[in-house]
């Protein structure tokens, strides 16, 4: 996800309210219905139909979407196949492509996550990594080890509720709870495995 928002322009050259010069704005200032303007060099801010092409030829290195090794030559005469995927959209700029040559006008029809490569981010946010089997039985095996800590530290403070009253602990019921709550929370700590990640890891190291 991080190396798709590497390809986001951040500058976009527009044409707005009537008027005849091109400005430059944001790219993410864009909106659709937005007049804009594209020449060799630059990076498209948007995803855009084509309206008008003002050079001899126009070509879009696309490779970052569709994988193409070498650069599509664009028009903007109207694609009749409404089901035409991302390569047969000849009339269609995409958002982060570079322009290889030529230079043309259109409108925006698409900005952020609304855009062909927006729509791949989301995808890659909305899909859950799926665990290993490793992984299952670890959480499986961390589930039932914490489930029998905790029972045993109970249980040894349930053990020690006749000794809270000892002279030990000066005849106070509540200092002798709080000693043996504190054996019960270090009984606890000592048996959680903490060298189980690096048996682990050598085990699958020697299993390769």
């Amino acid at each position: 996800i991080e190396a798709l928002k590497e390809y986001e322009p951040e500058v976009a050259k527009v044409l707005r309210s009537g008027n005849k010069a091109v400005q430059k704005i944001k790219a993410s200032g864009l909106v659709p219905g937005d007049i804009v303007e594209v020449s060799v060099g630059d990076k498209v801010p948007a995803d855009i139909r084509i309206l008008k092409v003002h050079s001899t030829t126009m070509r879009i290195d696309q490779a970052i979407l569709t994988g193409e090794s070498v650069s599509v030559l664009k028009h903007s005469d109207p694609i009749p196949d409404p089901r035409a995927v991302n390569q047969d959209k000849k009339n269609i700029l995409f958002s982060g492509t570079n322009v290889a040559s030529g230079k043309c006008k259109g409108i925006v029809i698409g900005t952020g996550l609304v855009t062909e490569i927006g729509k791949i981010r989301n995808e890659m946010m909305d899909t859950e990594q799926e665990k290993t089997p490793l992984q299952q039985k670890l959480d499986e095996f961390s589930n039932q080890l914490s489930k029998v800590i905790t029972i045993t530290c109970i249980a040894v403070w349930a053990i020690n509720i006749g000794h809270f009253n000892d002279p030990a602990h000066g005849g106070s019921w509540m200092k002798g709870a709080i000693y043996y709550f504190k054996i019960a929370v270090a009984l606890a700590v000592a048996a959680i495995p903490e060298g189980l990640p690096a048996v682990l890891t050598t085990c699958l190291a020697l299993g390769t």
